[in-house]
């Protein structure tokens, strides 16, 4: 299989009802221009959660983003898109365990 996008979900001021996407095995992918939110609810697993970076520093790669997500915790992050995106503005992230998590990725509008 391939990493998969999750659309990111524009949060009005009459709401949104977000989408919850499972954790999957190859990864996922998500349009970053900044502003965009991370949200991952972890199950009864730990996990870890992997940001690659896209970045060179003076011919230096920047190493990749790990956190730790306990079991039963729930976390938003931000990603700066001058380490975290790809030439297509998009972040990629991998999962050390896909058993039970979710995560969905949102803006203000």
């Amino acid at each position: 299989m391939a990493r998969v996008q999750i659309a990111v979900e524009v949060v009005k001021e009459a709401g949104v009802l977000k989408t919850e996407t499972a954790v999957a095995a190859d990864g996922h992918m998500f349009l970053n221009d900044g502003n965009v939110v991370l949200r991952i609810t972890n199950g009864a697993t730990a996990l870890t959660l992997t940001a690659i970076t896209h970045t060179t520093v003076k011919g230096l790669a920047v190493d990749d983003k790990a956190f730790t997500i306990g079991a039963n915790e729930n976390w938003e992050m931000r990603f700066d898109p001058n380490v975290f995106n790809d030439p297509n503005q998009m972040v990629f992230i991998d999962y050390s365990d896909t058993t039970d998590g979710t995560v969905e990725v949102g803006r203000q509008g």
